[in-house]
């Protein structure tokens, strides 16, 4: 399993506190380390730094070296320097790791929040890892809705899928 963490956004949703030189994903939003930070130390726990890929911006490449100092500037995939939304960054990512690594399954991990419980979280990309290479499917992930909110996807819930594990899979 390849990982490709997201950190090239302007962060504009934290604006003023977040600024285009760095954004809320570099920014020591909780505690003395960022969310980058936090994300790439959690995934360092279960995946060696090899599998670990950063996509980002060229201005952001040298917060993100020092941020994540075991992640080789090797891994990483480096968007154009301009404001877009997460589509096309998340598609020159995926067309890298499908020339990269074209027989292994790879998920996006955005830097923008925390995963409580820690164990649970790296269960489940454990487990779905499994699942895509067991099936060859897609698979997104989502929490259930409790109410309206701008910006989140929602998905229709499918039949459930058998899988051995706790983890819920539609």
């Amino acid at each position: 399993m390849k990982l490709i963490v997201t950190a090239g956004g302007q962060g504009t949703k934290l604006w003023p506190y977040s600024r285009e030189a760095k954004p809320k994903q570099f920014q020591h939003v909780i505690g003395t380390e960022s969310l980058f930070t936090y994300t790439i130390n959690l995934l360092l726990r279960q995946f060696p730094a090899e599998d670990i890929y950063i996509s980002t911006k060229r201005r952001y490449m040298g917060t993100a070296l020092e941020q994540a100092p075991l992640i080789s500037p090797k891994n990483f995939i480096i968007e154009p320097d301009i404001a877009k939304n997460r589509g096309p960054a998340e598609g020159l990512a995926f067309l890298t790791m499908s020339m990269q690594h074209p027989e292994e399954p790879f998920m996006i991990v955005q830097p923008d929040c925390m995963r409580l419980p820690e164990e649970n979280y790296l269960k489940m990309i454990e487990d779905t890892e499994k699942l895509v290479k067991r099936d060859k499917k897609f698979i997104s992930g989502g929490i259930k809705a409790t109410y309206p909110a701008l910006g989140i996807d929602y998905l229709k819930v499918g039949k459930k899928v058998d899988l051995d594990s706790p983890l819920e899979v539609f």
